[in-house]
């Protein structure tokens, strides 16, 4: 949605005011996201250490 259209619609007085609050949540939902996507990473290397065999990734394991 264009930014002028959201400040009209919120009722608020100036754009400044309406692209303050959706870049705050901007920064917010993208720190909640990458956090996730750190975490994922983490548990997939967890889960590649524990099984080698399922990944295909032998290097952990004995031969």
């Amino acid at each position: 949605m264009p930014i002028n259209v959201a400040k009209d619609f919120l009722g608020h007085k100036s754009i400044a005011m309406t692209s303050h609050i959706y870049t705050h949540l901007s920064v917010d939902a993208f720190a909640e996201a990458s956090l996730k996507v750190i975490n994922f990473q983490h548990a997939q290397q967890r889960k590649k250490k524990r099984n080698p065999s399922e990944t295909g990734d032998t290097s952990n394991s004995r031969k």
